[in-house]
């Protein structure tokens, strides 16, 4: 809300602010999209094996059963299908690793575009525009503020590549 009234003051005071205001925030704001998407086609691919992961590893770590699978001798089994499920979930998990990546390095892009806009705020500063210019700098501190947490935790793919592409 507080971004959609901002834009509309800025197209009010000058028009081209507007326009360099969704230049910087736009590859940020597409960015966050994409990888939400992503990350959406891998969760929905991997539901079922990590539901039953996590029962898995509940069974193997619950003191109720951790005496019954000692004295079964379900150790070794569970074990097994437990490193099963996990590469299941890893194998749909890793394909997905590179597009990630690229679409968070177009996303950085966003930081050349901030650069322009703050040129261009600086060629309003001397042209003489200070009204315009301050409203301008409240705008992209609240666009950049909500562009930042509209993508909360999607680094955790990255994170999760590096750590399963080290050697154990």
């Amino acid at each position: 809300m507080q971004l959609a009234s901002a834009t509309s003051v800025l197209a009010v005071l000058h028009p081209l602010l507007l326009a360099v205001l969704l230049l910087s925030i736009a590859p940020r704001g597409l960015g966050g999209l994409f990888s939400a998407r992503i990350s959406y086609k891998v969760h929905n691919r991997t539901v079922a094996a990590r539901n039953a992961r996590g029962m898995m590893h509940w069974w193997l770590t619950t003191p109720n059963f951790a005496d019954e699978v000692r004295a079964n001798t379900m150790r070794p089994y569970l074990y097994f299908w437990y490193r099963t499920v996990c590469d299941r979930v890893e194998g749909c998990e890793l394909p997905a690793v590179p597009e990630f990546l690229r679409v968070n390095l177009l996303a950085s892009l966003s930081g050349i575009c901030v650069v322009g806009m703050w040129a261009s705020l600086g060629a309003l500063v001397l042209a003489g525009c200070f009204a315009s210019v301050s409203t301008a700098i409240v705008t992209s501190q609240t666009a950049g503020a909500q562009s930042a947490t509209s993508r909360p935790g999607s680094l955790w793919l990255i994170f999760h590549f590096q750590a399963v592409q080290r050697p154990i």
